[in-house]
């Protein structure tokens, strides 16, 4: 048994210099620095307390891709922006839950002025509403607003918009933007989502196309605090590993939140629901395996690299300390002979 884990633990550091080049992580929105993370300055939907469910609203634009096929694409990238904020949802347990909005989407523009709320209908739709006896009217007493918290439209090249004091440009080479509104330095308030209608978009993986689906999950990242975590360190941020949030992780071209499209993405990764665990308390529900600190399924030399990596006490609250497996507040030898007592397993040999 020694002379075993003794290989065991031989073998790990060389992999250890191999994987965690390997590991991934995740970035926050305006690429935060380290010291900003750390006084609790970053952008997210201020739901308190920390990990409280909530739901956002959102509104999709009747002619949305409508160049691309007429009302019959329309249908289908609707339906694909829906899958996308259902993929949102269902990753986070339901924690975080969309519901489409009572009324039209509204352009977050500073030329028409900021409305009386954030979230609402638009001016004129408004007012037809106000007009109607109230026993028929649909918004109650809500008031003229920015539209739903996340909305969604597709414009042309050449398109140009002043929100939240920034001059945003749908460039010949721009896929699409979201445009994130806060305030106090951290709080989303509204989001907009574009679409370039130039390029030729699909909700079927047609080659030669650009999935539909796969950018708006993108896009939602932004919606939600996340940033692109191939630019994070020319930015001067950085990347949170997803499992401990401590800083210098790099990035990967798997991720949803990759800037470059390279092809169809309809999943979430471990990055981003590291991030979603960070800025909302999500907790996810999965099947777990003594040993298993990444969450992966199986207990090898990557968990072992995270168990070697957090030796000692655990940090204080808030931060986590999920190689403490059996909870007592230290990562030490007790750790240890858990994850080698449960080497190689894995949830399918469990199945």
């Amino acid at each position: 048994m020694t002379s075993s884990i003794l290989r065991i633990l031989a073998a790990v550091f060389l992999l250890i210099a191999l994987t965690a080049s390997l590991a991934p992580g995740f970035t926050l929105l305006g690429f935060r620095t380290w010291e900003q993370i750390q006084n609790g300055s970053f952008h997210y939907w201020q739901i308190e307390p920390l990990g409280t469910p909530f739901t956002l609203s959102y509104a999709i634009d009747d002619d949305f891709l409508n160049n691309q096929g007429g009302p019959e694409f329309t249908g289908l990238a609707h339906a694909a922006v829906v899958s996308a904020l259902d993929t949102w949802s269902e990753t986070s347990g339901g924690f975080i839950t969309f519901e489409e909005a009572p009324w039209s989407p509204v352009p977050n523009d500073n030329d028409d002025g900021i409305p009386p709320a954030w979230e609402g209908p638009s001016f004129e739709e408004w007012l037809d509403d106000q007009e109607l006896p109230q026993e028929e009217r649909q918004f109650g007493n809500t008031l003229p607003g920015w539209g739903a918290n996340v909305d969604v439209f597709s414009r042309s090249s050449g398109f140009e918009i002043f929100s939240g004091n920034l001059h945003f440009v749908m460039s010949p080479t721009t896929l699409a933007f979201a445009i994130v509104n806060r305030t106090g330095g951290k709080r989303i308030r509204s989001v907009d989502i574009y679409l370039n209608e130039d390029f030729t978009w699909s909700t079927t993986g047609q080659s030669g196309t650009f999935d539909v689906e796969t950018v708006v999950l993108h896009e939602l990242g932004h919606a939600l605090g996340l940033d692109h975590p191939k630019d994070a360190v020319a930015e001067g941020s950085v990347n949170l590993d997803p499992n401990t949030f401590e800083p210098g992780w790099p990035w990967s071209s798997a991720d949803v939140m990759h800037p470059v499209y390279t092809g169809i993405k309809r999943q979430l990764t471990i990055d981003e629901v590291g991030a979603l665990q960070f800025l909302y308390g999500v907790e996810v529900e999965e099947d777990t395996l003594p040993g298993d600190i990444n969450g992966d399924g199986v207990v090898n030399s990557q968990d072992l690299a995270l168990v070697l990596g957090s030796w000692g006490a655990c940090p204080k609250a808030p931060l986590p300390c999920i190689s403490d497996i059996n909870g007592d507040g230290l990562v030490n030898a007790q750790d240890l002979a858990i994850l080698l007592a449960n080497w190689g397993a894995s949830l399918a040999d469990a199945d």
